[in-house]
């Protein structure tokens, strides 16, 4: 599962850096790149809505399966559109939108089963998320800054191949742990739905304040690899590879700051590493907003890292231990409706608001409105 994990993310990252800047290269328009990631938005967001349904009807492993071979179709698609001459935006939306659709459902399948996997492996929660958390930001560091580089040095079909090679290699490492997920009803046996599961989340307010700033962050990154970057890039230095150096930066720093929250997770507040976590979004946005060149912030880019790493650990270890079993399958799916639920929206907004205004001032909004979050009561008081 960790390979698997690791592979998946390398090429799901390959691609965040690589669509947007082929689209763009080809199209010339912010806009249309962000129409483009819109698109990919709103079919994950699709697939999340029936994936709590899927997952129970078939059971997680059909389901993961299914998502692969789904993926799969659309990526081959994916690079018929990059080699043939002319990008066909409309073919390549259609590719996207088949490469998409399946994609957090079968993730919400392989995180239904992660109590079992963490018990079954003796490793404590905590620990085992932060572990795939690195190991994911990991993949995350060396994706960008292998497509960047590869899109400076070959033809755009190169990267897309190999990017679907390190996902076929991720499909070949899940394999060996599908009894796993054979093994028992599990999460799968749940049935509330998405949105009573929703209310019963918003009902708790311990966990009130985490579904905030999960909808907050998700909404302000949700452009980042998509419009953010590649027209901040464009408008200076016009090098993909410093998407990727920027993107390597943070990832390295996420990892350092993962996992030390594994080794140190029982002796550190969660409120306060949450807090230090969102002013390290926020810095990493403030960031942008200053005229510096690539090495200064690459520089500001670090520091981010290291004080926002821990937070994905943080947010899934808090709903998957105050959650009972019999909900887990849909408070994932609602967690992946809640991130991805209105970015969408916020990436053509944020294309719209880039095209008249420039990267500078909404990166300013944004790392504002993150620091307003820190206000937020973080107790686990019920």
């Amino acid at each position: 599962m960790v390979g698997s994990r690791a592979c998946i993310t390398l090429c799901d990252s390959m691609f965040a850096l690589a669509i947007p800047w082929i689209v763009l290269s080809a199209t010339g328009s912010v806009l249309w790149t962000g129409t483009v990631a819109s698109v990919a938005l709103v079919a994950l967001l699709a697939g999340s809505l029936v994936s709590p349904w899927l997952v129970r009807r078939l059971g997680p492993e059909p389901v993961i399966q299914i998502s692969f071979a789904a993926n799969m179709a659309g990526m081959a698609l994916i690079g018929y559109c990059v080699a043939v001459q002319g990008l066909p935006v409309a073919l390549l939306i259609l590719a996207i939108v088949i490469e998409r659709i399946t994609d957090l459902t079968g993730n919400v399948a392989i995180e239904s089963r992660f109590p079992e996997l963490a018990r079954h492996g003796g490793v404590p929660l905590p620990k085992l998320n932060a572990i795939k958390e690195s190991l994911m930001t990991g993949a995350m560091i060396v994706g960008p800054a292998l497509a960047g580089v590869m899109l400076a040095v070959f033809d755009p079909v190169v990267t897309v191949v190999v990017a679907t090679a390190f996902y076929a290699a991720g499909i070949a490492f899940f394999q060996p742990v599908r009894a796993v997920y054979r093994r028992g009803p599990g999460a799968s046996a749940s049935a509330p739905s998405i949105f009573g599961t929703l209310s019963w989340l918003w009902q708790r307010r311990h966990l009130r304040s985490f579904i905030i700033l999960l909808v907050l962050v998700m909404a302000s990154i949700s452009s980042i690899d998509d419009v953010i970057l590649p027209a901040l890039i464009d408008a200076t230095t016009q090098n993909p590879a410093d998407i990727g150096w920027v993107l390597a930066t943070y990832g390295i720093a996420a990892v350092i700051s993962a996992m030390a929250y594994a080794r140190f997770h029982d002796r550190v507040p969660d409120a306060l590493v949450t807090r230090i976590g969102i002013a390290g979004v926020a810095l990493f946005f403030a960031g942008l907003a200053m005229p510096i060149s690539v090495g200064p912030f690459l520089a500001v880019t670090f520091v981010a890292g290291l004080l926002s790493g821990a937070l994905g650990p943080i947010i899934d270890t808090r709903f998957l231990t105050d959650t009972p079993a019999s909900r887990r399958l849909p408070m994932l799916a609602a967690l992946g409706v809640l991130a991805i639920g209105a970015a969408p929206l916020m990436v053509v907004l944020h294309a719209a608001m880039i095209d008249r205004f420039g990267v500078e001032p909404l990166a300013a909004a944004i790392a504002g409105l993150l620091l307003l979050s820190l206000l937020l009561p973080l107790d686990r008081r019920a």
